[in-house]
């Protein structure tokens, strides 16, 4: 089973950011589209607001799951 990872801040999420997870969401069984809480960065919605936008934006792909995270990617991506 591949399984993918598309990490982006979603500030809000875009049109280009939904061809994209639509596009990298065929090439995979499983995409795991992570929203990283980015504690340093100041943002326009909370972490809560953009994993439900973007959840309202991606509800027709099938095998996605969208998941926030907090510190760095790569330890993301470990656990």
């Amino acid at each position: 089973m591949r399984s993918y990872v598309y990490a982006l801040s979603a500030d809000p999420i875009t049109f280009g950011h939904i061809d994209i997870i639509k596009r990298a969401s065929k090439l995979c069984d499983k995409l795991i589209v992570a929203i990283g809480s980015g504690s340093h960065k100041i943002h326009t919605f909370s972490v809560e607001e953009r994993v439900k936008m973007s959840s309202f934006a991606l509800r027709e792909i099938r095998n996605i799951k969208i998941i926030s995270f907090d510190g760095l990617l790569v330890d993301f991506c470990y656990a």
